[in-house]
C-alpha cells in the first residue's frame, strides 16, 4: 500500500507523481527524502497516532493518555482508577479490546453499552432490581441508559405482575436492548412486558438464583428484549411465564459531552477528598513531636461515601456536584466525626414539567 502525492514544478507543463511508501514515510524515487502526509491518522482502536514524537506508529495519543503500542501500555494511569479499583490503572478497555472500545475513557460498561446501542441503533439499559413478593410482586430498579449517540438517562422504574407470584425476596440485573428506541428520553412511560423465568435454590440454604427473559412492548409495537439474573430468599424451586406492567420515569438526561465531564470530576472528588485529609491531619497534629498524633483524617472508600446531586441556584437553576466524605480516625482507631467536601461541575439543569433534570444548555 502507499499513498500518492504530486508535486508541482512552476514553468514546465507537467506533474510529477511519486509513490510512496507507507512504512517507512520516505519517496521511491524522489530527488531527496520527504515524508508522506497519511491520508488516514488513526490506529488502534481509533486512536490517534502522533508520529511525530516516537516515530511513525509508536505512540497513540488519546484526549487524556498516551499510549506506546511497543510497550502495550499507557504511560499514566486511567484518570478513573479509583473507580475501578479491581482493575490495573494502566490497562485499557478492562483487558478486552476485542469486547471493548473505550475511545474516550468513559469506562468499559459505559462504552459497552455505547456500542452495542450504536450497533442495534437504538438504547442500551442496565439495572439493578431489587423484589418483595408477598401474593403480589412489587419491583423497584435503579437504571442507567445509553443511546447510540452516547446521550445518557438516569432513571427508576417499577414493575407490577398481573397476576400472583411466590412469597419472597430478590434482588438483581437487568440488562436491555431498545432497538426502536433512538432517543433515551423515549424510554419513559409504561409498557407491557411478557416472558419466562425460573430459579433454582442453592442446596439446604433459603437462598436460590434464578434469570428470565422479556419481550417489551409499548400500546403499538415491540420495544426491546431483556435479560434478568437474581438471587433470591424464601423461594423454592420454580418456573413460569410472566406478563408484567413496567413503568420507567427519568430522574436526569445528559448529553454525551456532560457525562464526560460528570466523570472526570466524578473522579476528582476522590482526589481532592484524600488531599483535605492530608491537610486537615497535618492541622490537627501540628505541634506534636515525633510519631505522636491525636488521630487522622481520611478520605471514605466506599460508593456510598461519594454521590452526586442537583444543587439548587439563586436563578431556579440546578448544578450538578459531587460530595465526599471524610472520616477522622482517633487514637484508638475509632471512626469519631465526619465532614464532607463539595466539587462543582459548572453543569446547570431546569426540571421540566415531569420533575426531570434537563440540560439548560
Amino acid at each position: 500500500m502507499g499513498c500518492l502525492k504530486l508535486t508541482y514544478y512552476e514553468g514546465e507543463e507537467t506533474l510529477e507523481k511519486s509513490s510512496l511508501f507507507i512504512e517507512k514515510g520516505l519517496e521511491k524515487n524522489a530527488r531527496e527524502e520527504k515524508k508522506c502526509v497519511r491520508g488516514y491518522r488513526y490506529g488502534f482502536q481509533g486512536m490517534e497516532r502522533d508520529n511525530e514524537w516516537k516515530g511513525d506508529g509508536n505512540s497513540y495519543n488519546t484526549e487524556y493518555r498516551i499510549n506506546d503500542p511497543r510497550l502495550g501500555k499507557w504511560l499514566s494511569v486511567d484518570l478513573l482508577v479509583f473507580s475501578y479499583p479491581n482493575m490495573s490503572p494502566f490497562i485499557y478497555a478492562a483487558n478486552s479490546p476485542t469486547l471493548y472500545i473505550d475511545e474516550n475513557g468513559e469506562g468499559p460498561v459505559h462504552a459497552m453499552q455505547k456500542m452495542l446501542a450504536q450497533i442495534i441503533s437504538g438504547t442500551v439499559a442496565i439495572e439493578i432490581t431489587g423484589e418483595v413478593s408477598i401474593g403480589r410482586a412489587y419491583t423497584g430498579a435503579i437504571g442507567k441508559a445509553v443511546d447510540q449517540n452516547g446521550n445518557v438517562m438516569l432513571y427508576y422504574s417499577h414493575t407490577t405482575p398481573f397476576g400472583m407470584s411466590i412469597p419472597g425476596m430478590t434482588a438483581g440485573a437487568k440488562f436491555s436492548l431498545y432497538g426502536g428506541v433512538e432517543k433515551v428520553q423515549d424510554l419513559q412511560g409504561t409498557a407491557f412486558s411478557f416472558g419466562l423465568s425460573g430459579g433454582v435454590p442453592l442446596g439446604p440454604t433459603p437462598f436460590g438464583i434464578g434469570g428470565g427473559i422479556d419481550a417489551e412492548f409499548n400500546p403499538a409495537d415491540l420495544v426491546g428484549v431483556s435479560f434478568s439474573g437474581m438471587v433470591d430468599i424464601g423461594i423454592p424451586v420454580w418456573a413460569g411465564f410472566t406478563a408484567d406492567v413496567n413503568t420507567t420515569k427519568s430522574f436526569a438526561f445528559f448529553t454525551a459531552a456532560e457525562y464526560k465531564v460528570l466523570l472526570e470530576y466524578g473522579d476528582k472528588v476522590w482526589s481532592k477528598a484524600k488531599s483535605e485529609a492530608d491537610r486537615l491531619t497535618k492541622e490537627v497534629n501540628e505541634g506534636l513531636r515525633g510519631n505522636q498524633t491525636v488521630g487522622r483524617w481520611e478520605a471514605g472508600m466506599g460508593d456510598s461515601d461519594y454521590k452526586m446531586e442537583f444543587s439548587l441556584m439563586e436563578d431556579g437553576s440546578y448544578q450538578a456536584i459531587f460530595i465526599g466524605t471524610l472520616y477522622f480516625k482517633g487514637q484508638n482507631g475509632s471512626t469519631d466525626t465526619s465532614t464532607q467536601i463539595r466539587i462543582e461541575t459548572g453543569l446547570f439543569f431546569n426540571k421540566d414539567e415531569n420533575g426531570n433534570f434537563v440540560s439548560k444548555n
